[in-house]
Protein backbone atom coordinates (compact mmCIF):
# COMPACT_ATOMS: atom_id res chain seq x y z
CA UNK A 1 0.00 0.00 0.00
CA UNK A 2 1.33 3.30 -0.91
CA UNK A 3 1.19 6.62 1.53
CA UNK A 4 1.26 10.28 0.18
CA UNK A 5 2.48 12.22 2.85
CA UNK A 6 2.37 16.10 3.98
CA UNK A 7 5.77 16.86 5.52
CA UNK A 8 5.99 19.96 7.61
CA UNK A 9 8.82 19.22 9.72
CA UNK A 10 7.20 16.83 11.86
CA UNK A 11 3.14 15.81 11.48
CA UNK A 12 0.73 18.60 11.96
CA UNK A 13 -2.55 17.36 11.97
CA UNK A 14 -3.16 14.51 9.32
CA UNK A 15 -1.69 12.43 6.85
CA UNK A 16 -3.31 10.63 3.78
CA UNK A 17 -3.75 7.24 3.07
CA UNK A 18 -5.16 5.89 -0.37
CA UNK A 19 -8.45 8.60 0.21
CA UNK A 20 -8.60 7.33 4.01
CA UNK A 21 -8.04 10.00 6.08
CA UNK A 22 -6.46 9.04 9.28
CA UNK A 23 -5.79 11.92 12.18
CA UNK A 24 -2.89 11.97 13.93
CA UNK A 25 -3.07 12.47 17.71
CA UNK A 26 0.09 15.28 17.38
CA UNK A 27 -1.94 18.31 18.81
CA UNK A 28 -2.58 21.05 16.31
CA UNK A 29 -1.34 24.58 17.86
CA UNK A 30 -4.60 25.50 19.20
CA UNK A 31 -3.87 22.30 21.54
CA UNK A 32 -0.54 23.36 22.35
CA UNK A 33 -0.53 24.60 26.09
CA UNK A 34 2.33 26.76 27.86
CA UNK A 35 2.60 23.81 30.02
CA UNK A 36 3.27 21.47 26.79
CA UNK A 37 6.00 24.49 25.64
CA UNK A 38 7.65 24.00 29.28
CA UNK A 39 8.20 20.36 28.94
CA UNK A 40 11.88 19.56 28.01
CA UNK A 41 12.96 23.10 28.74
CA UNK A 42 15.84 23.83 29.69
CA UNK A 43 17.37 27.27 29.32
CA UNK A 44 15.48 30.22 28.84
CA UNK A 45 16.82 33.62 28.68
CA UNK A 46 13.75 36.54 28.18
CA UNK A 47 16.65 39.22 27.70
CA UNK A 48 14.29 41.69 29.54
CA UNK A 49 16.66 42.01 33.03
CA UNK A 50 20.07 42.23 34.42
CA UNK A 51 21.38 41.07 37.45
CA UNK A 52 24.77 42.58 37.84
CA UNK A 53 27.09 41.30 35.18
CA UNK A 54 24.32 38.22 34.29
CA UNK A 55 21.15 38.04 32.30
CA UNK A 56 19.30 35.15 34.29
CA UNK A 57 18.63 31.59 32.67
CA UNK A 58 15.07 31.27 34.11
CA UNK A 59 15.19 27.72 34.56
CA UNK A 60 18.60 26.14 35.30
CA UNK A 61 20.03 29.46 36.18
CA UNK A 62 23.14 28.55 33.58
CA UNK A 63 23.06 32.73 33.40
CA UNK A 64 24.86 34.22 30.34
CA UNK A 65 27.74 36.88 31.07
CA UNK A 66 27.34 40.53 30.09
CA UNK A 67 30.12 41.85 27.66
CA UNK A 68 30.24 45.51 27.56
CA UNK A 69 26.41 45.47 28.07
CA UNK A 70 23.94 46.60 30.86
CA UNK A 71 20.54 47.86 32.06
CA UNK A 72 20.96 50.22 29.32
CA UNK A 73 21.25 47.75 26.81
CA UNK A 74 17.65 46.64 27.46
CA UNK A 75 15.05 48.61 25.03
CA UNK A 76 11.46 48.25 24.07
CA UNK A 77 10.52 44.85 21.47
CA UNK A 78 7.33 44.69 19.55
CA UNK A 79 7.57 41.22 18.09
CA UNK A 80 5.03 38.13 18.37
CA UNK A 81 5.29 35.68 21.07
CA UNK A 82 6.97 38.05 23.58
CA UNK A 83 7.02 35.85 26.72
CA UNK A 84 7.04 37.00 29.98
CA UNK A 85 8.17 40.94 28.57
CA UNK A 86 8.26 43.69 25.98
CA UNK A 87 11.66 44.26 25.73
CA UNK A 88 14.88 42.60 24.50
CA UNK A 89 18.95 43.25 24.41
CA UNK A 90 19.86 45.68 21.71
CA UNK A 91 23.42 44.62 20.83
CA UNK A 92 24.98 47.79 19.26
CA UNK A 93 28.44 46.74 18.80
CA UNK A 94 29.31 50.34 19.02
CA UNK A 95 32.69 51.07 19.36
CA UNK A 96 33.46 47.88 20.92
CA UNK A 97 31.78 44.12 21.08
CA UNK A 98 28.76 43.79 22.71
CA UNK A 99 28.28 40.28 23.52
CA UNK A 100 26.44 37.86 26.05
CA UNK A 101 28.12 34.41 26.74
CA UNK A 102 27.82 31.13 28.85
CA UNK A 103 31.05 28.89 29.85
CA UNK A 104 30.09 24.94 30.19
CA UNK A 105 30.90 23.11 32.90
CA UNK A 106 31.86 20.46 30.02
CA UNK A 107 30.41 17.24 28.15
CA UNK A 108 31.29 13.60 28.12
CA UNK A 109 33.33 13.01 24.66
CA UNK A 110 31.38 9.10 25.10
CA UNK A 111 28.12 9.80 25.84
CA UNK A 112 27.18 13.37 25.45
CA UNK A 113 26.44 13.78 29.69
CA UNK A 114 27.39 16.49 31.50
CA UNK A 115 26.07 20.04 30.44
CA UNK A 116 23.15 20.67 27.96
CA UNK A 117 25.99 23.47 26.22
CA UNK A 118 27.09 23.86 23.53
CA UNK A 119 23.88 23.20 21.81
CA UNK A 120 25.70 21.72 18.96
CA UNK A 121 26.76 18.39 20.63
CA UNK A 122 23.41 17.49 21.92
CA UNK A 123 20.90 14.55 20.06
CA UNK A 124 17.29 15.54 20.23
CA UNK A 125 17.39 19.02 21.44
CA UNK A 126 15.89 22.58 20.13
CA UNK A 127 16.82 26.02 20.29
CA UNK A 128 14.64 28.90 19.64
CA UNK A 129 15.06 32.83 19.22
CA UNK A 130 14.31 35.75 17.94
CA UNK A 131 16.58 38.15 15.93
CA UNK A 132 15.94 41.89 14.39
CA UNK A 133 18.67 43.00 12.34
CA UNK A 134 19.22 45.84 9.69
CA UNK A 135 19.19 45.24 5.62
CA UNK A 136 21.52 45.17 3.93
CA UNK A 137 22.89 42.49 7.10
CA UNK A 138 26.56 43.03 7.60
CA UNK A 139 29.57 40.86 5.84
CA UNK A 140 29.81 37.35 7.82
CA UNK A 141 29.15 38.16 11.33
CA UNK A 142 28.14 35.83 13.74
CA UNK A 143 24.78 36.25 15.44
CA UNK A 144 25.34 32.68 17.64
CA UNK A 145 28.37 31.13 18.08
CA UNK A 146 29.86 28.07 20.03
CA UNK A 147 33.62 27.97 20.41
CA UNK A 148 36.22 26.29 22.68
CA UNK A 149 38.55 27.77 25.55
CA UNK A 150 41.28 25.35 25.60
CA UNK A 151 43.31 26.88 22.67
CA UNK A 152 41.53 25.42 20.16
CA UNK A 153 40.80 27.69 17.36
CA UNK A 154 39.28 25.26 14.82
CA UNK A 155 36.24 24.04 16.67
CA UNK A 156 33.70 26.35 15.64
CA UNK A 157 29.47 25.90 15.13
CA UNK A 158 27.71 29.50 14.38
CA UNK A 159 24.29 30.86 12.86
CA UNK A 160 25.73 33.88 11.21
CA UNK A 161 24.99 36.71 8.46
CA UNK A 162 25.71 36.01 4.89
CA UNK A 163 29.46 36.72 3.57
CA UNK A 164 29.46 39.25 0.47
CA UNK A 165 29.82 36.86 -2.05
CA UNK A 166 26.03 35.67 -1.00
CA UNK A 167 23.33 37.96 -0.80
CA UNK A 168 20.49 37.01 0.07
CA UNK A 169 19.91 37.86 4.01
CA UNK A 170 19.02 34.90 5.22
CA UNK A 171 21.30 33.38 8.00
CA UNK A 172 24.41 31.20 7.39
CA UNK A 173 25.14 27.94 9.44
CA UNK A 174 28.71 26.88 9.87
CA UNK A 175 30.61 24.40 11.42
CA UNK A 176 34.04 23.49 11.33
CA UNK A 177 35.87 20.62 13.52
CA UNK A 178 38.94 20.00 15.36
CA UNK A 179 42.31 19.81 12.77
CA UNK A 180 41.99 15.43 12.16
CA UNK A 181 45.17 13.21 13.15
CA UNK A 182 44.97 9.86 11.21
CA UNK A 183 44.15 6.58 12.88
CA UNK A 184 45.33 3.60 12.82
CA UNK A 185 43.99 2.66 9.48
CA UNK A 186 45.26 5.63 7.89
CA UNK A 187 41.85 7.28 8.30
CA UNK A 188 41.75 10.93 9.28
CA UNK A 189 40.30 10.94 12.81
CA UNK A 190 40.14 12.62 15.83
CA UNK A 191 41.75 10.65 18.76
CA UNK A 192 39.49 10.34 22.03
CA UNK A 193 40.82 10.27 26.05
CA UNK A 194 40.15 6.54 26.34
CA UNK A 195 42.56 6.13 22.80
CA UNK A 196 39.77 5.87 20.60
CA UNK A 197 39.08 6.89 17.45
CA UNK A 198 36.40 9.63 16.44
CA UNK A 199 36.10 10.19 12.40
CA UNK A 200 35.20 11.79 9.87
CA UNK A 201 37.92 12.49 6.90
CA UNK A 202 36.62 16.00 7.08
CA UNK A 203 37.88 19.97 8.21
CA UNK A 204 34.69 22.14 7.24
CA UNK A 205 31.22 20.50 7.59
CA UNK A 206 29.34 23.46 6.66
CA UNK A 207 30.00 26.81 5.27
CA UNK A 208 27.51 30.12 5.79
CA UNK A 209 28.57 30.62 1.95
CA UNK A 210 26.86 27.65 0.60
CA UNK A 211 24.83 26.64 4.01
CA UNK A 212 21.80 28.99 4.94
CA UNK A 213 18.05 29.82 4.98
CA UNK A 214 15.98 30.86 2.01
CA UNK A 215 14.06 33.29 4.08
CA UNK A 216 15.24 36.46 4.73
CA UNK A 217 16.73 37.02 8.26
CA UNK A 218 17.81 40.40 7.84
CA UNK A 219 15.60 43.01 6.77
CA UNK A 220 14.92 45.83 10.17
CA UNK A 221 11.95 42.77 11.02
CA UNK A 222 11.93 40.39 14.09
CA UNK A 223 11.75 37.00 12.90
CA UNK A 224 11.70 33.47 14.98
CA UNK A 225 14.42 31.53 14.20
CA UNK A 226 14.41 27.46 15.49
CA UNK A 227 17.00 25.26 14.99
CA UNK A 228 16.57 21.39 15.46
CA UNK A 229 18.81 18.74 16.09
CA UNK A 230 16.70 15.21 15.71
CA UNK A 231 18.32 11.57 17.04
CA UNK A 232 19.90 11.03 14.23
CA UNK A 233 21.79 13.84 14.03
CA UNK A 234 19.77 15.40 11.10
CA UNK A 235 19.38 19.63 11.28
CA UNK A 236 16.27 21.20 10.61
CA UNK A 237 15.90 25.16 10.56
CA UNK A 238 12.66 27.27 10.52
CA UNK A 239 11.93 30.20 10.39
CA UNK A 240 9.13 32.59 11.43
CA UNK A 241 7.66 28.69 12.27
CA UNK A 242 7.59 27.70 9.09
CA UNK A 243 10.09 24.78 7.52
CA UNK A 244 13.03 26.19 5.83
CA UNK A 245 14.77 24.01 3.26
CA UNK A 246 17.59 26.34 2.85
CA UNK A 247 19.77 26.51 0.04
CA UNK A 248 22.71 24.73 -0.26
CA UNK A 249 25.09 23.95 -3.35
CA UNK A 250 24.58 20.66 -3.14
CA UNK A 251 21.41 19.33 -2.45
CA UNK A 252 21.23 17.10 0.54
CA UNK A 253 17.94 14.86 2.31
CA UNK A 254 17.50 13.68 6.20
CA UNK A 255 17.09 9.90 7.14
CA UNK A 256 13.79 10.13 5.77
CA UNK A 257 14.42 11.79 3.05
CA UNK A 258 13.37 15.31 3.31
CA UNK A 259 15.36 18.25 2.62
CA UNK A 260 17.39 19.69 5.35
CA UNK A 261 19.22 23.04 5.95
CA UNK A 262 22.49 20.95 5.99
CA UNK A 263 24.69 18.05 4.87
CA UNK A 264 22.78 15.98 8.08
CA UNK A 265 25.22 14.61 10.28
CA UNK A 266 25.48 10.60 10.22
CA UNK A 267 25.91 8.72 13.82
CA UNK A 268 26.84 6.00 12.06
CA UNK A 269 30.25 5.46 9.81
CA UNK A 270 32.81 2.65 9.05
CA UNK A 271 35.17 3.34 12.09
CA UNK A 272 35.60 3.67 15.59
CA UNK A 273 33.39 6.15 17.80
CA UNK A 274 31.24 8.55 15.35
CA UNK A 275 31.87 12.15 15.02
CA UNK A 276 30.79 14.85 12.77
CA UNK A 277 30.16 12.50 9.05
CA UNK A 278 28.76 13.76 5.70
CA UNK A 279 25.41 12.08 5.28
CA UNK A 280 25.53 9.27 2.79
CA UNK A 281 22.29 7.90 1.17
CA UNK A 282 21.29 5.60 1.46
CA UNK A 283 22.62 6.17 5.72
CA UNK A 284 25.96 3.66 5.83
CA UNK A 285 24.59 0.14 7.79
CA UNK A 286 27.75 -0.01 9.66
CA UNK A 287 26.80 1.23 12.91
CA UNK A 288 29.63 1.93 15.55
CA UNK A 289 30.47 -0.47 18.46
CA UNK A 290 28.41 -0.57 21.63
CA UNK A 291 28.29 2.87 23.52
CA UNK A 292 29.88 4.76 20.91
CA UNK A 293 26.59 6.51 19.61
CA UNK A 294 26.97 10.20 20.88
CA UNK A 295 29.24 12.61 18.32
CA UNK A 296 30.96 15.80 19.64
CA UNK A 297 32.56 18.19 17.81
CA UNK A 298 36.16 18.28 19.62
CA UNK A 299 37.09 20.99 21.62
CA UNK A 300 33.52 22.18 22.40
CA UNK A 301 32.67 19.29 25.07
CA UNK A 302 35.92 20.44 27.15
CA UNK A 303 35.25 22.52 29.93
CA UNK A 304 34.78 26.36 29.44
CA UNK A 305 34.09 26.39 26.00
CA UNK A 306 31.46 29.33 24.89
CA UNK A 307 27.99 29.70 24.01
CA UNK A 308 27.54 33.16 22.83
CA UNK A 309 25.09 35.35 21.68
CA UNK A 310 25.69 38.37 19.56
CA UNK A 311 29.05 37.35 18.42
CA UNK A 312 31.70 35.06 19.06
CA UNK A 313 34.31 34.25 22.36
CA UNK A 314 37.08 32.05 21.02
CA UNK A 315 39.73 31.65 23.34
CA UNK A 316 38.98 34.31 25.73
CA UNK A 317 38.80 36.92 22.61
CA UNK A 318 35.80 37.88 21.71
CA UNK A 319 34.44 39.76 17.88
CA UNK A 320 31.33 41.35 17.31
CA UNK A 321 28.85 40.20 15.48
CA UNK A 322 26.02 41.97 13.38
CA UNK A 323 24.47 44.87 15.22
CA UNK A 324 20.97 43.56 16.12
CA UNK A 325 18.31 42.97 18.94
CA UNK A 326 17.78 39.66 20.16
CA UNK A 327 15.11 38.34 22.18
CA UNK A 328 13.56 35.01 24.00
CA UNK A 329 16.62 32.65 23.17
CA UNK A 330 15.28 28.96 24.97
CA UNK A 331 17.01 25.78 24.53
CA UNK A 332 14.90 22.22 25.22
CA UNK A 333 16.36 18.72 25.53
CA UNK A 334 14.21 17.48 22.99
CA UNK A 335 12.40 18.10 19.23
CA UNK A 336 9.50 20.26 19.34
CA UNK A 337 6.79 19.75 16.73
CA UNK A 338 5.51 21.68 14.17
CA UNK A 339 2.07 22.59 16.35
CA UNK A 340 4.45 23.53 19.25
CA UNK A 341 7.11 25.93 17.09
CA UNK A 342 4.06 27.34 15.62
CA UNK A 343 2.88 28.11 18.82
CA UNK A 344 5.88 29.82 20.14
CA UNK A 345 6.00 31.87 16.79
CA UNK A 346 2.60 33.30 18.22
CA UNK A 347 2.63 33.07 22.15
CA UNK A 348 6.44 32.76 23.12
CA UNK A 349 6.97 30.70 25.96
CA UNK A 350 5.60 32.16 28.82
CA UNK A 351 7.50 32.57 32.22
CA UNK A 352 4.10 32.61 33.72
CA UNK A 353 4.15 28.94 33.42
CA UNK A 354 5.76 27.18 37.13
CA UNK A 355 8.82 25.95 35.81
CA UNK A 356 10.13 23.09 38.50
CA UNK A 357 13.31 25.22 39.40
CA UNK A 358 14.24 26.06 42.93
CA UNK A 359 16.01 28.92 41.47
CA UNK A 360 13.68 30.58 39.54
CA UNK A 361 11.89 32.58 42.59
CA UNK A 362 12.69 34.46 45.45
CA UNK A 363 12.83 31.41 48.02
CA UNK A 364 13.79 30.97 51.95
CA UNK A 365 16.79 28.83 51.55
CA UNK A 366 17.49 28.21 54.95
CA UNK A 367 16.11 29.33 58.35
CA UNK A 368 16.97 27.91 62.07
CA UNK A 369 17.47 29.19 65.38
CA UNK A 370 20.71 29.27 67.17
CA UNK A 371 19.50 27.43 70.25
CA UNK A 372 16.93 24.71 70.25
CA UNK A 373 16.34 24.55 74.53
CA UNK A 374 16.37 27.67 76.24
CA UNK A 375 15.59 28.51 80.03
CA UNK A 376 13.06 31.42 80.44
CA UNK A 377 13.48 35.13 79.34
CA UNK A 378 16.69 33.64 77.34
CA UNK A 379 17.45 35.43 73.81
CA UNK A 380 17.73 33.02 70.48
CA UNK A 381 19.25 34.21 67.37
CA UNK A 382 17.06 33.52 64.34
CA UNK A 383 19.08 33.47 60.97
CA UNK A 384 17.49 32.80 57.50
CA UNK A 385 19.35 32.84 54.07
CA UNK A 386 16.79 33.98 51.19
CA UNK A 387 18.34 33.16 47.74
CA UNK A 388 19.46 36.57 46.35
CA UNK A 389 19.66 36.94 42.81
CA UNK A 390 16.29 36.91 41.30
CA UNK A 391 14.10 38.31 38.67
CA UNK A 392 11.03 39.15 40.83
CA UNK A 393 10.51 41.20 43.85
CA UNK A 394 10.35 40.11 47.42
CA UNK A 395 6.77 41.83 48.61
CA UNK A 396 7.07 40.66 52.00
CA UNK A 397 8.53 38.74 54.51
CA UNK A 398 7.30 37.87 58.05
CA UNK A 399 8.22 36.46 60.69
CA UNK A 400 5.75 35.37 63.52
CA UNK A 401 4.69 34.80 66.20
CA UNK A 402 4.97 39.28 67.40
CA UNK A 403 8.09 39.93 65.44
CA UNK A 404 6.49 40.68 62.08
CA UNK A 405 7.91 42.31 58.68
CA UNK A 406 11.75 41.17 58.45
CA UNK A 407 12.81 42.46 55.23
CA UNK A 408 15.00 45.40 56.39
CA UNK A 409 16.84 42.91 58.47
CA UNK A 410 17.89 40.62 55.12
CA UNK A 411 21.25 41.72 53.41
CA UNK A 412 19.68 41.20 49.53
CA UNK A 413 23.08 41.16 48.65
CA UNK A 414 24.13 38.12 50.04
CA UNK A 415 20.53 36.86 51.05
CA UNK A 416 21.48 36.62 54.85
CA UNK A 417 19.28 37.96 57.66
CA UNK A 418 19.16 37.64 61.36
CA UNK A 419 17.23 38.77 64.38
CA UNK A 420 16.93 38.17 68.27
CA UNK A 421 13.92 36.98 70.50
CA UNK A 422 13.84 36.98 73.91
CA UNK A 423 11.52 33.70 74.80
CA UNK A 424 9.45 32.75 77.69
CA UNK A 425 7.21 30.16 76.86
CA UNK A 426 7.66 27.32 73.75
CA UNK A 427 7.78 29.05 70.46
CA UNK A 428 7.72 27.93 66.81
CA UNK A 429 8.97 30.49 64.72
CA UNK A 430 7.54 30.80 61.02
CA UNK A 431 9.22 32.77 58.32
CA UNK A 432 6.94 33.30 55.35
CA UNK A 433 8.15 35.36 51.83
CA UNK A 434 5.93 36.64 50.07
CA UNK A 435 6.56 37.80 46.25
CA UNK A 436 5.33 38.70 42.86
CA UNK A 437 5.18 35.60 40.51
CA UNK A 438 5.90 36.85 36.32
CA UNK A 439 2.56 37.43 36.16
CA UNK A 440 2.65 40.07 38.50
CA UNK A 441 0.16 38.22 41.10
CA UNK A 442 1.37 37.71 44.85
CA UNK A 443 2.61 34.37 45.45
CA UNK A 444 3.07 32.61 49.05
CA UNK A 445 6.26 30.57 49.56
CA UNK A 446 5.84 27.47 51.26
CA UNK A 447 6.98 29.09 54.78
CA UNK A 448 10.03 27.47 56.69
CA UNK A 449 9.76 26.98 60.61
CA UNK A 450 11.92 26.57 64.01
CA UNK A 451 10.99 25.55 67.29
CA UNK A 452 12.21 26.34 70.22
CA UNK A 453 11.86 24.68 73.85
CA UNK A 454 11.86 26.89 76.88
CA UNK A 455 13.17 24.58 80.23
CA UNK A 456 11.83 26.13 83.26
CA UNK A 457 15.28 26.71 85.80
CA UNK A 458 13.39 25.00 88.78
CA UNK A 459 14.60 22.99 91.12
CA UNK A 460 14.57 19.39 91.14
CA UNK A 461 15.80 18.19 94.24
CA UNK A 462 17.52 19.34 97.47
CA UNK A 463 19.72 17.19 100.35
CA UNK A 464 21.07 18.33 103.17
CA UNK A 465 23.43 16.67 105.61
CA UNK A 466 24.17 18.45 109.23
CA UNK A 467 27.22 16.30 109.69
CA UNK A 468 28.63 15.39 106.18
CA UNK A 469 31.66 12.76 106.34
CA UNK A 470 33.33 14.01 103.33
CA UNK A 471 33.00 17.49 104.58
CA UNK A 472 34.94 16.80 108.26
CA UNK A 473 31.34 16.43 110.14
CA UNK A 474 30.03 20.03 108.79
CA UNK A 475 27.08 20.63 107.26
CA UNK A 476 26.33 20.46 103.67
CA UNK A 477 23.43 21.50 101.23
CA UNK A 478 22.97 19.74 97.71
CA UNK A 479 21.09 21.19 95.20
CA UNK A 480 20.00 19.88 92.04
CA UNK A 481 18.03 21.90 88.87
CA UNK A 482 16.27 21.34 85.53
CA UNK A 483 19.59 22.38 83.07
CA UNK A 484 20.26 22.73 79.22
CA UNK A 485 23.26 20.87 77.23
CA UNK A 486 26.11 23.83 76.78
CA UNK A 487 24.83 25.90 79.20
CA UNK A 488 26.85 27.09 82.24
CA UNK A 489 25.87 28.29 85.36
CA UNK A 490 26.56 30.24 88.43
CA UNK A 491 25.55 29.24 91.97
CA UNK A 492 24.82 32.15 94.07
CA UNK A 493 23.42 32.50 98.58
CA UNK A 494 22.68 34.83 100.97
CA UNK A 495 21.74 33.88 104.49
CA UNK A 496 19.29 36.83 105.16
CA UNK A 497 16.82 37.27 102.92
CA UNK A 498 17.24 40.90 103.25
CA UNK A 499 21.05 41.07 102.44
CA UNK A 500 20.92 43.17 98.94
CA UNK A 501 23.91 41.13 97.66
CA UNK A 502 24.16 38.13 96.52
CA UNK A 503 27.47 35.88 97.29
CA UNK A 504 28.61 33.77 94.31
CA UNK A 505 29.72 30.57 95.18
CA UNK A 506 30.56 29.03 91.76
CA UNK A 507 30.69 30.52 88.04
CA UNK A 508 31.13 28.62 85.08
CA UNK A 509 29.57 25.68 86.67
CA UNK A 510 29.20 23.54 83.03
CA UNK A 511 25.91 21.61 82.24
CA UNK A 512 25.57 17.88 83.69
CA UNK A 513 23.06 17.48 80.61
CA UNK A 514 19.52 18.04 81.90
CA UNK A 515 19.86 18.27 85.19
CA UNK A 516 23.24 20.01 87.24
CA UNK A 517 23.98 19.46 90.92
CA UNK A 518 26.07 21.27 92.94
CA UNK A 519 26.78 20.97 96.84
CA UNK A 520 27.50 23.91 99.16
CA UNK A 521 30.36 22.96 102.04
CA UNK A 522 30.93 26.28 103.09
CA UNK A 523 27.86 26.88 105.26
CA UNK A 524 28.92 25.68 108.76
CA UNK A 525 26.32 26.53 111.38
CA UNK A 526 24.26 29.13 109.81
CA UNK A 527 20.60 28.24 110.33
CA UNK A 528 19.11 29.42 107.37
CA UNK A 529 19.92 30.24 103.70
CA UNK A 530 18.91 31.32 100.25
CA UNK A 531 20.04 29.91 96.93
CA UNK A 532 19.76 31.42 93.69
CA UNK A 533 20.89 29.86 89.98
CA UNK A 534 21.76 31.79 86.69
CA UNK A 535 22.97 31.73 83.71
CA UNK A 536 25.09 33.92 81.64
Amino acid sequence: MKALQFFLGDWRCFSLLLGLLIFSTAPCQSQVTPGQIANALVDYYPLDSVSGVTTPDLVNRRDMTLFNMSSNSIVPANHPGMGGGSNCFNFSQSGMPTVIYYQSTGQNPLDGSGDFLPFINQRGATMNFWVKGPLPASNDQRVMAECANNGDAQAFFSLSTQPSSRSNNGLGYFLRENVPITDTNGVSANQLPDGTYQTPAFYYIWSQSSQYTTNVLFDNDWHMVTTEIGTNGDVHVFVDGNYDPGNQTTATLDHEGNPAISPPIDVTNTYYVTNIYPFSNPPTNNPPPSGYVHWMVPGLNVAGAFTTFGGYNRNGSISPGPACQLSDIGFWNRVLSTNEIQFLMTNGISDCIVINCSLCHPSITSFSANLSTVHPGESVTLQWHIQAITSTPIVSLSLSPVIGEVTNATDFTTGNGATNRIVFTNTTFVLSLTNLNNCGYTEVQNPRSASVTVVPLSFSGMTYLLSDPGNGGNPSFTMTWNSITNHTYTVQRKLDLADPTWTTLTSGLPSGGDSTSFTDYTLGSSGSAFYRIVWP
